[in-house]
């Protein structure tokens, strides 16, 4: 699902905006979920685009 026009939406009415990987590092953050690898690779197995230059520059902070 392409949620650009939402985004667009929720910035012009001053809300935050916080996509996929933005949700799964507060999850993780939160001790909701141990490790992210596993869960991005499977998004991303199945079909669900992430940017790649993103993805590299969570793994790298994360030491994942």
């Amino acid at each position: 699902m392409d949620d650009r026009r939402a985004r667009q939406v929720a910035v012009a009415l001053g809300r935050p905006v916080l996509g996929t990987l933005g949700l799964l590092l507060r999850a993780r953050e939160e001790g909701f979920v141990a490790g992210l690898r596993p869960l991005i690779d499977h998004l991303q197995a199945t079909g669900y685009y992430l940017p790649a230059d993103l993805v590299e520059a969570i793994f790298s902070s994360l030491r994942e």
